[in-house]
């Protein structure tokens, strides 16, 4: 095929960005393009049904508010592709790919097919068929991912994991999204559900019961180890915070910004909790890596950024219990999302 560009879009709860993708070299063609997914007279509204009880996306929204909500974001996906599209000539173009968070089938192309999950944070979104939306808007191929799948893909074609037969990628954010590459290839599997680690059960310590991987293994999981951690003493601490400048308590980032404090007071406890969380993050995966026979697990997001604090516990954890070696990396792609999306059609 002499045509060698694709088109990536990155969709999120909160942002759409799109670019031009050499798939001979991996690189952003030109500027990326951005939209809100949701403006802020339709984030009214999604604060709206929160204060409602409606917290996450679901079937049971008033109709005319997801109605609502659902087009505005899909007329802001369009938008964004448009602009790509109005600059470049489309026959140079072999299709467009998109990562998006799920459920979803990347072989239907539709995103919140089944009837049990949506996606959380695209509020409105019910059993949208967006493969066919966008190409029957652009006339051109189209093909659909989750978003740490194509992730992963990205990874394996262009960053740190090219040249592995089979790695996992896992991204600790909001939640603890996974990618599965084998042999070039993203799992997906008969129901779409290859790579869902986050339902692992955990067991972090006797007495706090079992969780479930994502529960820890999020970034926020920094803050549910270190709030376990410090039940007895959590007001002296608050104080210690509210004397260093945190006067909005402890988020996980202000955990792990003190971290990087060499003479902060309880600067032994906080690398413990983190270190902590290494080694949980670590148990939980070494079922499925181990399955797996992977080579590599390649860790992307704000997971990434911090990795240096726990990686040393996260390998020992998997050192003890798998059969073989394992390399521990963090992605290394500027852009995963969009590059990862355009590999769709490498």
């Amino acid at each position: 095929m002499d045509n060698r560009l694709a088109i990536g879009v990155d969709i999120g709860g909160t942002n759409i960005r799109a670019a031009l993708v050499d798939l001979e070299t991996g690189e952003v063609k030109g500027d990326i393009k951005r939209r809100l997914t949701y403006d802020a007279e339709h984030r009214a509204i999604i604060d709206a049904l929160k204060e409602e009880g409606y917290m996450f996306n679901t079937r049971f929204l008033p109709s005319l508010k997801k109605e609502r909500l659902l087009n505005h974001s899909l007329q802001n996906i369009l938008a964004t592709i448009d602009d790509i599209l109005f600059t470049i000539v489309r026959s140079s173009v072999v299709g467009i790919g998109i990562g998006c968070p799920g459920p979803l089938n990347p072989v239907s192309g539709i995103i919140g097919e089944t009837d049990i999950y949506l996606p959380p944070n695209l509020y409105g979104w019910d059993n949208v068929g967006l493969v066919n939306i966008i190409r029957n808007h652009t006339s051109l191929p189209t093909r659909l991912n989750g978003d740490v799948r194509v992730m992963a893909l990205g990874e394996y074609h262009f960053g740190a994991a090219q040249g592995s037969s089979s790695f996992m990628m896992i991204v600790p954010g909001t939640g603890l999204g996974c990618g599965i590459v084998e042999d070039g290839i993203v799992k997906d599997g008969k129901y779409h559900t290859v790579g869902e680690v986050w339902k692992i059960p955990v067991l972090r310590k006797q007495g706090l019961g079992y969780k479930t991987l994502d529960y820890y293994g999020s970034i926020d999981g920094i803050r549910r180890i270190f709030e376990e951690e410090t039940k007895l003493d959590r007001l002296v601490f608050q104080d210690d915070l509210k004397k260093q400048g945190f006067s909005e308590g402890y988020t996980t980032e202000t955990i792990v910004g003190l971290a990087y404090v060499p003479l902060y007071l309880h600067n032994v406890l906080i690398t413990a909790v983190i270190q902590e969380y290494g080694r949980v993050l670590g148990l939980g995966l070494v079922g499925p890596l181990a399955a797996l026979n992977a080579e590599k697990l390649v860790i992307g997001g704000t997971g990434a950024r911090h990795l240096p604090l726990y990686k040393s516990t996260l390998v020992l954890a998997l050192e003890q219990h798998l059969t073989y070696p394992i390399e521990v990396t963090p992605a290394t792609l500027s852009e995963p999302g969009i590059i990862g999306a355009a590999c769709l059609f490498k």
